[in-house]
């Protein structure tokens, strides 16, 4: 069953930059729902990392390269859930800046 995901990912990346905008981050890397994001403070990602399931997230290093955070969520993900997840980030982003 074909459910178009791989061009509804692109459609959900775009929703995902566009909420992360004005946020404290160099940079937004990455295609899809595989994404590579580089804080302007790289310091605090450690603390980003083990603060995240307090704010209702899942974070991760983004392998060979420790000055970014990974987003990876599921292709499944609603437009209504990218916009909660992207809310609780700038909420930890705040809490560990």
């Amino acid at each position: 069953v074909n459910e178009g995901l791989a061009e509804k990912a692109l459609k959900k990346e775009q929703l995902i930059r566009s909420e992360l905008s004005g946020m404290p981050f160099r940079e937004i890397r990455g295609e899809g729902l595989l994404l590579a994001v580089v804080p302007e403070k790289p310091e605090i990602i450690p603390a980003m990392i083990s603060h995240a399931p307090d704010h209702g997230l899942m974070l991760d290093y983004f392998l060979f390269c420790p000055e970014a955070f990974r987003i990876a969520p599921p292709l499944t993900i609603s437009d209504d859930e990218i916009r909660l997840a992207c809310r609780r980030l700038k909420s930890l982003t705040e809490a560990v800046s």
